[in-house]
């Protein structure tokens, strides 16, 4: 069975999710304080999983498709592109698990924010930072998922505006035939 692991480092909590095949082997949370100020408690937790295939890293803004082992300092900058002093502060604890994750060699990959899509027009992208996480990205997938199982759609056939709410930041995405296409 593969075994997985995804994170999502959200404004109030990190949170921990991981399966082996279909089950659910791990669902945990802690908060980002804590996260911000002791890093390896992260690393702990993903490493309470043995063997794991594949982790799904905390990605922040996201990058094109890339291993953790190659990311380089100009990545994780690119990752926590804010400006305000008080966001800034609360991403501090992702770069600093990046960097960890990459020392442990442990298998992890950094996935894409929406504006990096290219199903996403060029011209929406003009001076745009935050188009959506990679972890709304993700939750966009599980969205397509629904619609595929509950409606019995073929990807390509599932449209729907996608709204998150979390504790810090909220993304509106839109999904034209199993595609984003826009994000604010």
């Amino acid at each position: 069975m593969i075994k997985v692991l995804g994170i999502d480092p959200g404004s109030l909590t990190w949170d921990f999710f991981a399966l082996e095949g279909k089950q659910v082997i791990l669902d945990n949370s802690i908060s980002t304080k804590e996260v911000t100020e002791e890093p390896s408690r992260a690393i702990s937790i993903i490493k309470s999983i043995k063997n794991l295939d594949l982790i799904v890293a905390p990605s922040g803004f996201g990058l094109p498709l890339k291993n953790v082992k190659d990311i380089t300092e100009k990545d994780i900058f690119l990752m926590l592109l804010k400006f305000d002093k008080k966001e800034r502060e609360q991403l501090v604890g992702l770069g600093e698990v990046l960097r960890l994750m990459k020392a442990e060699n442990l298998p992890g990959i950094i996935v894409p924010g929406v504006k990096h899509l290219p199903t996403i027009p060029r011209y929406r992208k003009i001076n745009k930072i935050d188009m959506g996480t990679a972890d709304k990205l993700c939750t966009v997938v599980t969205g397509i998922r629904d619609q595929i199982d509950r409606l019995k759609l073929q990807p390509t056939n599932t449209n729907f505006i996608m709204v998150e709410l979390g504790f810090g930041f909220t993304a509106v995405l839109a999904i034209e035939n199993g595609q984003v296409i826009d994000g604010i």
